[in-house]
């Protein structure tokens, strides 16, 4: 076998290999898209937001970095927005957060607050001041 033939299948398996990862690539990226559809599907767009939104978010970034040929990192991208797009309709399946905000405890308009032991109360803005005219003072003491 001659170098030529040699270096012909070397560059051979590697378009297969890269290939390889392009593939494997979309397909989770499709995976991805599908999961994301069926959190659609399931209205998790106003019943999940903050699930279906980083869906969506890490399948934009699994698809910018398909495109920047970054295989890995787009596979494991997608597979965190299936991820999220599963959370989401598990978090419909449950319920959802069935928070409503007028139902909350009244929250105080002020809340108290103490100051730490050993704090003597001063205003901060008078200290910064003292520390200003300590700094003048020295500079003065410096000029001959």
């Amino acid at each position: 076998m001659g170098p030529l033939y040699r270096l012909l299948v070397i560059v051979t398996l590697l378009g297969t290999l890269t290939a390889c990862a392009a593939a494997k690539a979309t397909y989770h990226l499709v995976e991805a898209d599908q999961a994301l559809k069926r959190a659609s599907d399931h209205q998790a767009q106003e019943l999940a937001v903050y699930e279906y939104t980083m869906a969506i978010r890490f399948l934009e970034k699994a698809r910018e970095e398909a495109g920047f040929a970054d295989y890995k990192v787009s596979v494991n991208l997608a597979k965190q927005s299936a991820e999220w797009a599963d959370k989401a309709i598990i978090v419909i399946e449950q319920g959802g957060r069935n928070i409503i905000l007028d139902e909350l405890d009244e929250v105080p308009e002020e809340i108290p607050t103490t100051a730490p032991t050993g704090y003597e109360e001063k205003d901060l803005l008078e200290e910064e001041r003292d520390l200003l005219d300590d700094e003048d003072d020295m500079d003065e003491e410096l000029d001959f």
